[in-house]
């Protein structure tokens, strides 16, 4: 009977010991996975940065556009004074107006394109964080499963 009991006791210690090296190997895991969240975090970090510069940039645009649109009003009382060129600065204002529409349209479509990209990045990054939670759940899970498993053997011994 001693010998029954002893080989439980060590068949026991054996399955502790084995529940132990698992929670070890979950939380070296966990330890990964903090190291990547923190990896995720500096490169929001670096878009966030990127943004205030690509925002820095539209403004420096926006002010070149101001610019422009002062140089076409200085233009316009110049054509007023120059009679005689109207007619060959106002084909060349038609040309102008066209690549300032060419550039709207590129600006326009250069913008969805840079909307539709930060909208698949964000998705792309809801999408791992949803897998990382569900991960970081079923450790938990299996967790509290070996530890209720533990929790059972430790009252029948105590039996």
């Amino acid at each position: 009977m001693d010998h029954e009991i002893k080989e439980m006791v060590h068949r026991l210690e054996q399955s502790v010991e084995k529940l132990n090296e698992g929670q070890t190997r979950t939380n070296k895991i966990l330890v990964g996975m903090d190291k990547r969240f923190d990896g995720i975090d500096h490169r929001l970090d670096g878009i966030d940065k990127k943004f205030v510069e690509i925002d820095k940039r539209f403004d420096t645009v926006d002010k070149n556009f101001i610019a422009i649109d002062k140089r076409f009003d200085d233009v316009d009382k110049n054509f007023d004074e120059v009679g005689k060129r109207f007619d060959t600065v106002d084909g060349r204002l038609d040309h102008l107006e066209i690549g300032q529409d060419e550039l709207k349209e590129m600006l326009r479509h250069s913008t969805t394109l840079l909307t539709e990209n930060f909208t698949n990045i964000r998705q792309d990054l809801r999408h791992k964080q949803s897998e990382s939670d569900s991960d970081i759940n079923l450790l938990f899970k299996k967790t509290e499963k070996h530890e209720r498993d533990i929790e059972k053997i430790k009252q029948k011994l105590n039996l």
